[in-house]
Protein backbone atom coordinates (compact mmCIF):
# COMPACT_ATOMS: atom_id res chain seq x y z
CA UNK A 1 0.00 0.00 0.00
CA UNK A 2 2.57 2.58 -1.32
CA UNK A 3 -0.14 4.63 -3.57
CA UNK A 4 -2.47 7.79 -3.28
CA UNK A 5 -5.50 5.54 -4.79
CA UNK A 6 -5.16 2.20 -2.63
CA UNK A 7 -4.74 4.92 0.90
CA UNK A 8 -7.46 6.75 -0.18
CA UNK A 9 -9.84 3.33 -0.91
CA UNK A 10 -8.45 2.05 2.59
CA UNK A 11 -9.71 5.16 4.42
CA UNK A 12 -12.94 5.45 2.41
CA UNK A 13 -13.91 1.62 3.91
CA UNK A 14 -13.05 2.71 7.27
CA UNK A 15 -15.25 5.84 7.00
CA UNK A 16 -18.30 3.68 5.48
CA UNK A 17 -18.04 1.19 7.83
CA UNK A 18 -18.20 3.17 10.90
CA UNK A 19 -20.80 4.72 8.97
CA UNK A 20 -23.19 1.44 9.81
CA UNK A 21 -25.98 2.65 12.05
CA UNK A 22 -25.98 -0.25 14.62
CA UNK A 23 -28.35 1.36 16.45
CA UNK A 24 -31.12 2.71 13.69
CA UNK A 25 -30.90 -1.06 12.51
CA UNK A 26 -31.40 -2.95 15.46
CA UNK A 27 -34.35 -0.77 16.90
CA UNK A 28 -35.82 -0.90 13.45
CA UNK A 29 -35.74 -5.13 13.38
CA UNK A 30 -36.45 -5.19 17.01
CA UNK A 31 -39.19 -2.64 17.98
CA UNK A 32 -39.85 -0.89 14.38
CA UNK A 33 -38.85 2.58 15.36
CA UNK A 34 -36.24 5.04 14.58
CA UNK A 35 -33.94 5.53 17.75
CA UNK A 36 -33.41 8.54 16.30
CA UNK A 37 -36.82 10.18 17.04
CA UNK A 38 -36.56 9.33 20.65
CA UNK A 39 -34.40 10.18 23.82
CA UNK A 40 -31.66 12.56 22.91
CA UNK A 41 -31.83 11.82 19.10
CA UNK A 42 -28.75 9.70 19.14
CA UNK A 43 -28.10 6.83 17.19
CA UNK A 44 -25.70 5.27 20.04
CA UNK A 45 -26.22 2.59 23.01
CA UNK A 46 -26.46 4.85 25.48
CA UNK A 47 -29.88 6.65 24.02
CA UNK A 48 -31.25 2.61 22.68
CA UNK A 49 -30.78 1.65 26.49
CA UNK A 50 -32.24 4.51 27.92
CA UNK A 51 -35.22 4.67 25.66
CA UNK A 52 -35.72 0.71 24.58
CA UNK A 53 -34.10 -0.78 27.52
CA UNK A 54 -30.77 -2.62 28.82
CA UNK A 55 -30.86 -5.21 26.64
CA UNK A 56 -31.36 -3.39 22.91
CA UNK A 57 -28.88 -0.95 24.54
CA UNK A 58 -26.05 -3.74 25.27
CA UNK A 59 -26.62 -5.23 21.70
CA UNK A 60 -25.62 -2.46 20.12
CA UNK A 61 -22.52 -1.38 22.61
CA UNK A 62 -21.11 -4.75 21.71
CA UNK A 63 -22.22 -4.33 18.05
CA UNK A 64 -20.38 -0.94 18.00
CA UNK A 65 -17.56 -1.87 20.00
CA UNK A 66 -16.69 -5.58 17.53
CA UNK A 67 -17.13 -2.96 14.50
CA UNK A 68 -14.35 -0.18 15.95
CA UNK A 69 -11.66 -3.60 17.10
CA UNK A 70 -12.31 -5.80 14.17
CA UNK A 71 -12.06 -3.11 11.06
CA UNK A 72 -9.23 -1.71 12.66
CA UNK A 73 -7.79 -5.07 13.23
CA UNK A 74 -8.24 -5.65 9.28
CA UNK A 75 -6.62 -2.68 8.32
CA UNK A 76 -3.72 -3.47 10.43
CA UNK A 77 -2.99 -6.13 8.29
CA UNK A 78 -3.09 -4.87 5.17
CA UNK A 79 -1.70 -1.31 6.15
CA UNK A 80 2.19 -0.79 5.55
CA UNK A 81 2.41 2.52 7.11
CA UNK A 82 1.54 2.60 10.44
CA UNK A 83 -0.04 6.01 10.26
CA UNK A 84 -2.30 4.63 8.14
CA UNK A 85 -3.81 2.49 11.24
CA UNK A 86 -4.64 5.22 14.10
CA UNK A 87 -6.25 7.73 10.89
CA UNK A 88 -8.30 4.61 10.03
CA UNK A 89 -9.62 4.54 13.52
CA UNK A 90 -10.37 8.14 13.50
CA UNK A 91 -12.59 7.85 10.25
CA UNK A 92 -14.23 4.84 12.02
CA UNK A 93 -15.43 7.28 15.00
CA UNK A 94 -16.27 9.90 12.55
CA UNK A 95 -18.42 7.59 10.36
CA UNK A 96 -20.31 6.35 13.66
CA UNK A 97 -20.78 9.99 14.70
CA UNK A 98 -21.69 11.34 11.01
CA UNK A 99 -22.91 8.12 8.67
CA UNK A 100 -23.36 8.91 5.25
CA UNK A 101 -26.01 6.65 5.32
CA UNK A 102 -28.55 8.53 7.56
CA UNK A 103 -27.72 11.94 6.98
CA UNK A 104 -24.93 12.37 8.85
CA UNK A 105 -27.30 11.82 11.75
CA UNK A 106 -25.24 9.14 14.01
CA UNK A 107 -24.14 8.00 17.70
CA UNK A 108 -21.11 9.37 20.02
CA UNK A 109 -18.36 7.92 19.08
CA UNK A 110 -17.89 6.12 22.52
CA UNK A 111 -18.45 2.57 22.06
CA UNK A 112 -16.64 2.45 18.17
CA UNK A 113 -14.14 4.71 19.94
CA UNK A 114 -13.62 1.58 22.53
CA UNK A 115 -13.57 -1.09 20.14
CA UNK A 116 -10.57 0.84 18.63
CA UNK A 117 -8.74 1.82 21.36
CA UNK A 118 -8.70 -1.86 22.36
CA UNK A 119 -6.49 -2.35 19.40
CA UNK A 120 -4.36 0.95 19.58
CA UNK A 121 -3.36 0.84 23.28
CA UNK A 122 -4.96 -1.48 25.87
CA UNK A 123 -3.91 0.12 28.36
CA UNK A 124 -5.26 3.51 27.94
CA UNK A 125 -8.62 1.77 27.38
CA UNK A 126 -8.24 0.40 30.35
CA UNK A 127 -8.34 3.65 32.08
CA UNK A 128 -11.88 4.19 30.27
CA UNK A 129 -13.26 2.07 32.76
CA UNK A 130 -12.68 4.38 35.34
CA UNK A 131 -15.89 6.19 33.44
CA UNK A 132 -17.73 2.99 33.27
CA UNK A 133 -17.41 3.19 36.95
CA UNK A 134 -18.61 6.96 37.64
CA UNK A 135 -21.55 5.80 35.06
CA UNK A 136 -22.57 2.96 37.27
CA UNK A 137 -22.08 5.11 40.49
CA UNK A 138 -23.77 8.33 38.96
CA UNK A 139 -26.61 6.49 36.53
CA UNK A 140 -25.12 9.68 34.34
CA UNK A 141 -23.92 7.70 31.62
CA UNK A 142 -22.93 10.77 29.77
CA UNK A 143 -20.65 11.95 32.53
CA UNK A 144 -19.08 8.30 32.66
CA UNK A 145 -18.83 8.59 28.95
CA UNK A 146 -17.13 11.87 29.33
CA UNK A 147 -14.58 11.15 32.03
CA UNK A 148 -13.55 7.89 30.69
CA UNK A 149 -13.09 9.41 27.00
CA UNK A 150 -11.09 12.11 28.76
CA UNK A 151 -8.72 9.60 30.54
CA UNK A 152 -8.04 7.36 27.75
CA UNK A 153 -7.52 9.71 25.07
CA UNK A 154 -5.10 12.06 27.61
CA UNK A 155 -3.49 8.91 28.45
CA UNK A 156 -2.48 7.90 24.49
CA UNK A 157 -2.04 11.48 23.85
CA UNK A 158 0.92 11.37 26.86
CA UNK A 159 2.10 7.35 25.56
CA UNK A 160 2.51 8.80 22.12
CA UNK A 161 4.38 11.81 22.39
CA UNK A 162 6.79 9.82 24.75
CA UNK A 163 6.77 6.56 22.76
CA UNK A 164 5.85 4.10 25.82
CA UNK A 165 3.49 1.49 26.16
CA UNK A 166 3.96 0.01 22.83
CA UNK A 167 2.77 3.61 21.50
CA UNK A 168 3.92 5.97 18.69
CA UNK A 169 3.76 9.66 17.34
CA UNK A 170 1.41 8.74 14.98
CA UNK A 171 -1.41 7.57 17.60
CA UNK A 172 -2.03 11.64 17.78
CA UNK A 173 -3.26 11.24 14.47
CA UNK A 174 -6.68 9.23 16.43
CA UNK A 175 -6.01 10.45 19.68
CA UNK A 176 -6.39 14.45 19.15
CA UNK A 177 -9.76 14.81 16.26
CA UNK A 178 -11.37 11.58 18.26
CA UNK A 179 -11.16 13.53 21.58
CA UNK A 180 -12.14 17.09 20.11
CA UNK A 181 -15.23 14.81 18.03
CA UNK A 182 -16.26 13.07 21.11
CA UNK A 183 -16.15 16.24 23.58
CA UNK A 184 -18.38 18.22 20.36
CA UNK A 185 -21.04 15.25 20.03
CA UNK A 186 -21.04 15.81 24.19
CA UNK A 187 -22.11 19.64 24.15
CA UNK A 188 -25.36 19.10 24.81
CA UNK A 189 -25.00 16.66 27.64
CA UNK A 190 -22.55 19.08 29.29
CA UNK A 191 -25.32 21.31 29.12
CA UNK A 192 -28.10 19.30 30.46
CA UNK A 193 -25.22 18.27 33.13
CA UNK A 194 -24.88 22.33 34.01
CA UNK A 195 -28.55 22.82 34.34
CA UNK A 196 -29.28 19.52 36.34
CA UNK A 197 -32.05 17.82 33.95
CA UNK A 198 -29.36 15.12 31.95
CA UNK A 199 -31.23 12.40 32.05
CA UNK A 200 -30.06 8.71 33.81
CA UNK A 201 -30.25 5.14 33.04
CA UNK A 202 -32.99 3.59 35.32
CA UNK A 203 -33.17 0.33 35.41
CA UNK A 204 -36.60 0.38 32.91
CA UNK A 205 -37.03 3.37 30.81
CA UNK A 206 -39.89 3.65 28.18
CA UNK A 207 -39.72 5.35 24.86
CA UNK A 208 -40.23 9.03 24.88
CA UNK A 209 -39.88 11.85 22.83
CA UNK A 210 -36.83 13.53 21.36
CA UNK A 211 -35.55 16.05 23.79
CA UNK A 212 -34.61 19.74 22.76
Amino acid sequence: MNNLPEIVLVCSIAYLIGSIPTGVIVTKFAKGVDIRSYGSGSSGATNVARTLGPKLGGLVLILDIFKGYISIYIISLIANAYWIIPFSGFLLVLGHCYPIYIKFRGGKGITTGFGTLIFLSPIAMALSLIGVSIAIITRYISLGSIIGTLLSLLSLLFFSIYGIFGSKYEDLLYCIPVGLIILLRHKSNFLRLIRGNEGKLENKASPKKKQN
